[in-house]
């Protein structure tokens, strides 16, 4: 494995961590942001649920803060975003939802990564994890948006 690899696994694990927790505790998946910077330190970042922003928003919301802090005095080296979507099954008819975490390293590697699941809370059943390839997002030099992140503002946490 490359260095970028590596360090998309590291944040890919945290961030899946993280998520089926929170389904597991409240039967919900708030959209939030792993980091991990260039001295190995993992951080998460949400937005402030009291900002009652849609999720797209928050999706746009926690993109453009974590961007933003990008370039501070310790450098992020990889970032993955996370939250609740719908994905169509591959062998049947039909839908799930899924963890989606947006995986992306400096060095261009950007990867998709979806755990299905169904259910709530204490009885939460994990489907068949799929890693696919994906387009830059987040280290392209410029201040893109993903096309299905919406506009807004709102306060950003950051926790680790």
């Amino acid at each position: 494995m490359t260095r970028a690899e590596d360090d998309l696994e590291v944040v890919r694990a945290e961030a899946v961590e993280r998520a089926v927790d929170a389904l597991r505790n409240s039967g919900f998946l708030a959209p939030f942001a792993i980091t991990l910077r260039s001295d190995n330190t993992l951080l998460s970042h949400e937005v402030d649920a009291a900002a009652g922003a849609e999720p797209a928003t928050i999706r746009d919301i926690l993109s453009r803060a974590v961007r933003l802090g990008a370039g501070s005095t310790l450098p992020v080296r990889a970032v993955a975003l996370v939250r609740d979507v719908i994905v169509q099954n591959l062998l049947k008819d039909g839908s799930s939802r899924a963890v989606c975490v947006s995986l992306e390293h400096t060095e261009g590697l950007a990867k998709r990564y979806f755990v299905p699941y169904r259910g709530s809370a204490k009885r939460l059943s994990l489907g068949e994890a799929r890693l696919v390839p994906d387009v830059r997002w987040f280290f392209d030099g410029e201040a893109a948006e993903r096309p299905d992140a919406a506009d807004g503002a709102g306060k950003l946490e950051r926790r680790r």
